[in-house]
């Protein structure tokens, strides 16, 4: 593994924190350090055979920050609209010119411009602004747009080039839009409820093996197919895994500092009502 293979894996995993900072921001301003912890933590548990990284982010936010749950959940949708939006948008743009260039990015932008306008305009709608009890938000602020629609943008690229990186180790000369289209398949399926180990690696070897034999030769397709996903998915978790194993360390102590704040202040009073309690019946 080279370490361009680590800093891809590194990039894209800072840039989804930042993703998911800029979201919740119009509702509820967090340190951007803080997400970046629970996101390596949160990616480091997805690594379980469940997905365990959305459990750990729902206790994380929910002791540490006080934000309710019905919030979490709608930060989450946020996450999967604006994701599913953006991964839309270049699919298409893709499939139709053929891969990057000019077109390319005059059709990605204006299907991307259409998703954000249209997620913005549902947004805005009065009865969810009524009932969005401020969730609306983090659909309908244009910084929260932009975090979500452009920063997936940037997740995707890093996730294109350590697709490109993979293939150039093992010597597989993928076009472009191959690249880009095994990259999105790999992002949408670190998605999946299984947990990222294993699961995504098997999907993407099925996924490359479909889409790219071509490119992969006559022979051996499923093997260099596997082989690619292997190495693409190892760029990340070497640099995931030791960085959140450190970075769960730090939550656990979060949370459990949080745990004892809320139980030293709660005490005070209730052991001022027991007071109470025992005046009242010795009057």
């Amino acid at each position: 593994m080279c370490i361009r293979d680590r800093l891809t894996g590194l990039l894209g995993t800072v840039l989804d924190g930042l993703v998911f900072w800029g979201i919740m921001r119009p509702y509820h301003k967090l340190g951007v350090m803080e997400v970046q912890g629970a996101n390596m933590t949160a990616s480091f548990l997805n690594y379980a055979p469940v997905r365990l990284g959305t459990v750990f982010r729902i206790i994380f936010h929910a002791t540490v920050d006080r934000i309710a749950l019905i919030p979490i959940f709608g930060w989450f949708a946020a996450i999967t609209v604006t994701t599913l939006a953006c991964m839309a948008s270049v699919v298409c743009a893709t499939l139709i010119t053929g891969g990057p260039g000019v077109w390319w990015l005059f059709l990605l932008g204006c299907m991307l411009l259409v998703s954000g306008i249209l997620i913005w305009f549902i947004a805005r709608l009065p009865v969810v602004e009524k009932h969005g009890r401020g969730i609306d938000r983090m659909f309908g602020d244009p910084r929260a747009l932009i975090a979500g629609l452009a920063g997936r943008l940037m997740v995707l690229a890093s996730g294109c080039l350590r697709m490109a990186i993979a293939a150039e180790i093992l010597g597989i000369p993928l076009g472009v839009s191959e690249v880009i289209l095994l990259s999105v398949a790999a992002l949408m399926l670190s998605f999946n409820p299984l947990g990222r180990f294993g699961w995504r690696e098997a999907t993407v070897t099925m996924v490359t093996a479909q889409f790219a034999a071509s490119s992969l030769g006559g022979e051996n397709v499923q093997e260099i197919a596997a082989q690619l996903a292997l190495i693409e998915s190892a760029g990340e978790a070497l640099v995931v895994v030791p960085l959140g194993i450190v970075t769960s360390i730090w939550a656990t102590r979060r949370i459990a500092r949080s745990r004892s704040k809320v139980n030293s202040t709660s005490s005070p009073e209730e052991s001022g009502e027991d007071r109470r309690q025992v005046s009242d019946s010795e009057a």
